[in-house]
């Protein structure tokens, strides 16, 4: 129930996917398994942002991912600041991020 609740805030937070524009930025996740997913955000969200957005998918979809990072593979990053801007992180106009599972 826990868990439903804090998905359903989750939702509350995260608005519609955005337009292309010049303040949007494209992200592409790649997920454990090659699973590979898009989302466009706006360049001032945080990377916060993309964590309740992946858990929402995960939660959505019954991938059963919990404990998990977002990061580069060019160059080697991990995001661990979550009040960080897409743009300061570097991944305005686009970006391609891995998903790590680390209960795996």
């Amino acid at each position: 129930l826990a868990k439903e609740q804090r998905i359903a805030s989750l939702k509350e937070s995260l608005c519609e996917e955005l337009p292309v524009g010049p303040d949007v930025s494209a992200l592409r996740f790649q997920l454990p398994k090659g699973i590979k997913i898009s989302r466009r955000f706006h360049k001032t969200d945080t990377i916060q942002k993309l964590f309740d957005f992946l858990s929402i998918h995960f939660a959505d979809n019954d991938i059963d991912i919990k404990n998990f990072a977002v990061g580069t593979n060019f160059p080697k990053k991990n995001f661990e600041y979550m009040d960080k801007t897409v743009e300061e992180e570097g991944l305005h106009p686009r970006g391609m991020l891995c998903v790590m599972d680390w209960d795996a």
